[in-house]
């Protein structure tokens, strides 16, 4: 891949260890997701920097410029697709029945669904990051806020799927009041992500806001792709298609409410 992922990839080393007082503390990295000539999309991920340090979380954080309708051709080549492997409805007002999958897919919200394209080859790029650095990363979108301390360490025993959900759902899926509900309620051993709708419905974390990933994981979603096209990143990582998603509680981050950038 001839892009700014491939870079990074190439020149990271494992994750750092520093030695403190009471042994050695482990970072994990974190990549943000930015719109590097959008105002609004800076001062966001500034937040979300800010926010890494103040709740003093072991992340390594670094910023990646976004995947934009400018450069999606680039980004498509380089995994070798076009438009034409997008699969998802492009109208909001248009549903189908998924013949692969059983699921009902309806079309998202957006003035311009390449933007919706865009957002998932953004993700699709830290995915394919994770499988080439063999490592478990963090994957934030601009908006992200850290509320809560992270360390990695505090989830090993429990973090046995491929993925997991960090994010509060208020304010950044559908029915979030359900969802924090059933999670509220829950058994404390049990970090499955919650059934919020119809089975038939694709769901599963609250938002693609900010998720743990293990490579091994991002490599099943990059093989989802081409076996049944591109989805929307957040329909593409359902419970339907991967049982084993998990969510994290209590949540170690927030969104911001800043305005989607596939609705601008």
């Amino acid at each position: 891949m001839n892009d700014l992922v491939s870079a990074i990839a190439s020149n990271f080393s494992k994750t750092p260890s520093v030695k403190h007082a009471g042994g050695y503390r482990t970072f994990t990295k974190a990549f943000i997701i930015v719109m590097m000539n959008d105002h609004n999309s800076t001062v966001a991920a500034r937040k979300c920097l800010q926010s890494v340090k103040s709740t003093k979380s072991l992340i390594n954080p670094f910023l990646i410029d976004a995947t934009t309708p400018l450069n999606l051709q680039d980004h498509l080549s380089d995994f070798n697709l076009t438009l034409n492997n997008w699969t998802y409805p492009i109208s909001p007002a248009e549903t189908k029945k998924d013949i692969k999958t059983g699921l009902q897919l309806t079309g998202y919200r957006a003035t311009d669904y390449t933007k919706v394209v865009s957002c998932l080859l953004s993700h699709m790029r830290l995915w394919k990051l994770a499988t080439e650095i063999k490592e478990t990363i963090i994957i934030l979108e601009h908006d992200a806020l850290f509320t809560k301390h992270f360390n990695l360490k505090n989830l090993k025993d429990n973090f046995t799927g491929g993925i997991m959900g960090l994010n509060n759902p208020i304010g950044a899926t559908r029915k979030a009041a359900l969802y924090d509900k059933i999670i509220k309620n829950r058994d404390s051993i049990n970090y499955d992500a919650p059934w919020i709708d119809d089975k038939h419905i694709p769901q599963g974390l609250a938002g693609n806001s900010a998720y743990l990933i293990k490579p091994e994981a991002a490599q099943h979603l990059l093989n989802k792709i081409n076996e049944i096209g591109m989805w929307p990143n957040d329909a593409l990582i359902c419970k339907q298609l991967f049982p084993w998603l998990q969510q994290a509680y209590p949540y170690y981050t927030t969104v911001q409410g800043t305005k989607s950038s596939t609705t601008l």
